[in-house]
Parts: structure tokens; sequence; C-alpha cells
């Protein structure tokens, strides 16, 4: 019998030189009116997808900070849907990703390109006084619990970020979110950290696309950059930067099941 490894290898090789995508997949607009939303790593096989928007999903299927993302307008935003689905077999998430962009243009319609855009950006880089997040030291299964999220961060009340075996592209992108711009990672570290970052919030630094243009590292006592700096050891510096953009062309609202 075939080791699991080695049909996960032959799974990836046959569809090499095509799209990947689910064996099986639902979706169900969510008109319960209910706030939150989940979009967890995939567990296993099955990627599921509570109370999102088309926009949080292609964010999500293209790996995207938020001022990556042009043209999610009107109902792309408003609208929100579940999403449950199955690939044949547990894939890696970077493939699950791939799986989710089929998904999107079968049936949402969904068309997008790609250009590079120049913008005002902020450079996470390691702080000259040294490294002060520490790697995970144990693996754990599965999401986590709310309390304490595995492989993911929580953001609570907009003034701490805690999680166990999280990927530094996951803090990225919630930096990104909470200062308006797009974060780069710099730091050249590899691995997952453990992380506990509290901060007093600052009015300048606010969820949406004009937050963070006046906010200046340093800039009050406790507040993110200095938290960042003094309980990570990282540093956000301004700068401008050349990244890719995704601009969505056109999207429908999705067929039926």
């Amino acid at each position: 019998m075939a080791k699991p490894t080695v049909i996960l290898l032959m799974y990836l090789m046959t569809f090499s030189a095509e799209k990947l995508a689910f064996e099986a997949a639902s979706v169900k607009q969510n008109t319960s009116g209910q706030r939150g939303y989940a979009l967890p790593p995939p567990i296993g096989d099955r990627f599921i997808a509570t109370n999102v928007s088309l926009k949080m999903l292609v964010s999500y299927a293209y790996h995207l900070q938020d001022i990556q993302l042009v043209g999610a307008t009107g109902w792309m935003n408003s609208e929100l849907f579940d999403i449950e689905a199955k690939s044949p077999m547990t894939v890696p998430e970077d493939k699950v990703r791939l799986m989710v962009q089929s998904l999107l243009a079968e049936r949402f319609a969904l068309k997008v390109h790609t250009k590079n855009r120049q913008v005002s950006a902020y450079t996470l880089r390691v702080s000259k006084r040294g490294l002060r997040m520490r790697s995970s030291a144990e693996t754990c299964e599965g999401p986590g619990t709310i309390d304490m999220p595995c492989g993911s961060l929580r953001l609570y009340k907009r003034s701490q970020l805690f999680g166990k075996n999280v990927p530094l592209s996951e803090l990225v992108e919630i930096l990104s979110t909470l200062t308006g711009r797009a974060v780069i990672d710099k730091t050249s570290l590899q691995g997952t950290f453990d992380i506990n970052l509290q901060w007093t919030p600052d009015e300048n630094l606010a969820v949406g696309p004009e937050a963070g243009v006046q906010a200046v590292p340093n800039s009050q006592e406790g507040a993110l950059f200095t938290a960042l700096e003094e309980q990570l050891g990282l540093r956000l510096q301004s700068e401008k930067e050349a990244i890719p953009v995704t601009m969505i062309d056109s999207a429908q609202r999705p067929s039926s099941n």
C-alpha cells in the first residue's frame, strides 16, 4: 500500500499542469445578519468559511494584504457567504488557496489581473536591540481555541495580538490592516513564533484605506510601533515600495449549488 506522502506527491503531480480544484464545494449566501466571520486555515481535507464577503475570499485565495486588492466594491463587500469545500485529500494551505481561486472563477465568474504599483509601505525588520519574540518550541494540532489560537493570531480589542506557532506572514498581514499600509517582511526570519503583543491603541492607527497615513513610530507611550520593538524586537520603517496589486476586472453573484 502506498504511503500517504507518496499519494500526496502523486496527487500534486497529477494536477501540476492544470488548476487545482476542490472535489466538492457548497456556496450559500448568509442572510443571518450575524456579526463576525470565520476564515480559519483548512483542517484536513476541508475548507470552511463562514459569513465572509467576496473581497475576503479573494484576499485569502491570492494571499493579499488589504492594500493589495483593488476593485472590490458594492456587493463584493456587503453580501456575505458560507463556503464548505472538500479536497480529495489533505494538501498544504498554499494549494488550498489555489483551489479557492478555481472556486471563485467557477462560482463567482471572477476575473483578475496583477500589476505592480508604487505605494507608501512599512518594511518590517529585526530591531537593532535584537529579536525578543520566541520561536515556537512545540507544535500543536488543529486551529487551537479562541483564547489561544494555533497557527494564526487573534486580535483582541485592537490592543492585543496573541497566538502560538504563528508564521511571520500572519503578523505581517495584521500589521498591514492595523496601519493601513502594505507591510513588507525584510526580517529573513524562518519558522513559527509564539506571539503576545499588547499596546495602547493609537487614534491614528485604524482599520481602513486611509489608516496609518499620519502614524508616526514611537509617537506615544505604549503605541503599536513602540510595543512591537520593545516586546517582539521588531520595527516598522516607512518606505516607498513597488508591490504587486491584484485588480478585480469582473465578478458575478455566485451560481447556485
